[in-house]
């Protein structure tokens, strides 16, 4: 296993040997990955295989819940003759797994506290016929799995439980059945020096084609990299990881549409235009190794919900609250510079518009104006509507909150740098529902919603509304680009910390698009940032 992020790591020690010839007896937990097993993730473990399409994929579980990972073939493939390092780790105290692929990005995957490896482990090698897979194949499988085995307690030790890992030098002549496996190392930490070793032996004595492995680059040089002045944030509910029709409705049953690989591709297309650094995704539900691939970014996946994509290494994640609701990471920008983003997504429920407007029009743009509420109506609308939300969103929010200042209380400053709070608040803010608004679109109503609120006395601004204070000519919509006849509103936020860094600009993606892939528009904002120290 490489060292990664400049930081050595250890692995699990193997207890038996590798056997070359073994053939397994269950798919551990590749059910969903191959579609033969009955077990659904049933023995603890952890796998790595080789999916029908030529690809490598991963997962790992504990017998109740799993994580996969299913990059694609044309940028994870290894049935092309050429010689491949397949890399990861597993850490059970930072509760993350980090997957590497030649000289690509890390995959960072969130184990959101499903799987605790066992004390000890047995190391298997097996390789298996296709034919009865999902896809028709005559590709031999790789199967490396870990499962458990009696334990040993004089083999225990914190750090021999904490991690599990290893590297694997992989060849299969494209389109042909013979695999070749070089276990490169399962017992230890594979420094850089070894894993060169390893590529320009197989060039020198083989003479085959090698992919230039995952080394990093050499560590950098205080001074040797411009600071960072500006980086370009995106936030985005993608909506069920893109893969919707464009003319699907999900309130009409007949209009369920999948458009799989093109939806992704969409929203991949749609970032790359927006020429952002970080995306906080929301909605990622099963898109992100194929996202990942796309981009090329590095990439940090937190349950089945929340994903950041960023250009700059992730050095640290952080799973500070529920794994449905909030993911963080911090980033490297440079030698001494770093920035912390997290992505949320707060509840769905209470749908507030149904409450807020129920004996009365609506009007949605900023000239349809809608019928205001008797003065006894307000009263308690406003009271209702703040209620109903605290007993929610604001109170997961102020748990997020809450967590966010005990980490920051915890560290210096400079570990983690300016700090980005980012993701689909599903609520207004109270920004938006002033007096400028209340006859124009809120039939009277000036509600301080919680949720901006909250962010707002804990030191946060929101970028857009700071960058456009005009909340009648500068809307910011996010909801929603596919349902027009929906009531309108700004529901997705960018915030940045006070004091570290500074909103200059921002805008909203989707409303004019006619192939726009999700529900919510994008919100992308240019934050400034200044440089944090620990004085």
């Amino acid at each position: 296993m490489a060292c990664v992020d400049h930081q050595p790591l250890l692995v699990l020690a193997h207890t038996r040997p590798l056997y070359s010839n073994f053939t397994a007896s269950t798919d551990l937990t590749s059910r969903s990955n191959w579609g033969v097993s009955v077990l659904q993730g049933a023995v603890p473990g952890w796998t790595v295989f080789l999916q029908p399409n030529g690809a490598w994929g991963f997962n790992c579980g504990d017998g109740h819940r799993r994580l996969d990972y299913l990059p694609p073939a044309d940028t994870h493939g290894i049935s092309d003759g050429a010689w491949h390092l397949i890399a990861f780790t597993l850490d059970t105290l930072r509760g993350e797994v980090r997957l590497y692929h030649n000289h690509q990005p890390p995959y960072v995957a969130s184990l959101g506290g499903i799987w605790e490896p066992p004390s000890t482990v047995e190391w298997r090698l097996a390789r298996r016929d296709a034919v009865g897979m999902r896809q028709a194949c005559t590709l031999e499988t790789l199967e490396l799995h870990a499962n458990h085995v009696p334990d040993n307690p004089a083999r225990r030790r914190d750090n021999y439980r904490r991690w599990c890992g290893g590297s694997l030098m992989i060849q299969m002549p494209r389109g042909g059945s013979r695999l070749r496996v070089e276990a490169s190392r399962l017992d230890g930490v594979m420094t850089l020096d070894e894993i060169r070793s390893c590529v320009a032996l197989r060039r020198s004595e083989l003479g085959e084609n090698v992919v230039s492995p995952c080394v990093p680059p050499p560590p950098l040089i205080p001074g040797s990299v411009p600071a960072v002045c500006v980086v370009r944030i995106l936030t985005w509910n993608i909506w069920h990881g893109g893969r919707h029709s464009l003319l699907d409705d999900w309130r009409n049953e007949e209009q369920h549409g999948d458009d799989g690989e093109e939806g992704v591709m969409r929203v991949v297309a749609r970032v790359l235009d927006s020429g952002a650094d970080v995306v906080c995704f929301q909605e990622t539900y099963g898109s992100g190794p194929l996202i990942a691939a796309r981009l090329g970014w590095h990439f940090y996946s937190r349950g089945s919900n929340l994903s950041v994509a960023s250009r700059w290494p992730i050095i640290e994640t952080h799973d500070i609250f529920q794994p449905f609701r909030l993911g963080g990471v911090t980033l490297q920008l440079g030698p001494n510079q770093r920035l912390t983003v997290f992505t949320l997504w707060l509840h769905w429920l209470p749908v507030y518009a149904d409450l807020a407007f129920s004996n009365t029009t609506v009007g949605r743009g900023p000239t349809e104006r809608c019928d205001r509420l008797e003065p006894h109506d307000i009263l308690f609308k406003q009271t209702q509507l703040v209620a109903e939300e605290l007993e929610t969103r604001g109170t997961e929010l102020a748990g997020i909150l809450a967590l966010i200042m005990q980490l920051r209380a915890s560290r210096p400053p400079s570990s983690l740098g300016p700090i980005v709070v980012a993701g689909d608040f599903n609520s207004p803010s109270h920004l938006d529902w002033g007096p400028d608004t209340a006859d124009l679109r809120h039939a009277g109503l000036c509600v301080s919603w919680p949720t901006s609120v909250a962010m707002h006395h804990a030191g946060y601004a929101d970028c857009f509304r700071a960058a456009r204070p005009n909340c009648v000519l500068d809307q910011g919509f996010t909801w929603s680009p596919r349902y027009l006849l929906d009531f309108a509103d700004r529901i997705d936020y960018i915030y940045a910390l006070r004091g570290s860094a500074v909103p200059l600009d921002a805008t909203v993606m989707g409303w004019d698009d006619p192939e726009w892939p999700s529900d919510h528009a994008a919100v992308v904002a240019d934050v400034g940032l200044f440089l944090t120290s620990d004085e």
